[in-house]
């Protein structure tokens, strides 16, 4: 791939994490439907994005990938902590386990999040459900594709903190 490509490529990891943290900062603070279908669908919807964005990072990560020397995607976000040599990045690796991963917790997770729809269209508040459950898939993802152990730390007690509210 070309460097204009390959950066083209990278970015996708980003949008696989800002797509459900998207989702829940919509139906948390914006919308806060009380209808199920509503913010099942605007869950459901990043969720998916999600996951599409995963199947078109695996897809170009397959094509960089030769016999000889397998490859890896590298998104360098930010810098999370800098303090004289110490510098810790917030970045975000996809290699074959990661992508083999990230495709079962954002294909898995999208079905959940359609079959709550209907599960949760009894509830009073789905809203803060799905924004919690759209939360967890972010920790989740930022778990999986966590480059250092600072941020598999991050997305570990994301998920952990997510877990019993959704």
């Amino acid at each position: 791939f070309p460097s204009h490509d390959r950066w083209m490529i990278v970015e996708t990891l980003r949008w696989i994490l800002l797509l459900p943290l998207a989702g829940a900062v919509l139906n948390g603070f914006f919308i806060r439907s009380k209808n199920s279908f509503v913010s099942g669908t605007i869950a459901s919807a990043a969720s998916l994005g999600a996951f599409v964005f995963s199947l078109i990072a695996i897809q170009s990560l397959s094509q960089l990938n030769t016999p000889s020397e397998p490859s890896y995607l590298i998104d360098p976000l930010f810098v999370w902590m800098k303090s004289g040599h110490l510098n810790v990045p917030f970045t975000l690796e996809l290699n074959s386990l990661s992508a083999m991963m990230l495709v079962f917790v954002t294909g898995i997770g999208s079905l959940i999040h359609i079959y709550a729809i209907s599960y949760m269209s009894h509830d009073e508040t789905p809203a803060r459900f799905f924004s919690y459950l759209n939360l967890f898939l972010t920790a989740m993802l930022t778990l999986v594709l966590a480059s250092n152990l600072v941020v598999l730390f991050l997305g570990w007690e994301g998920v952990g903190v997510c877990a019993p509210l959704s």
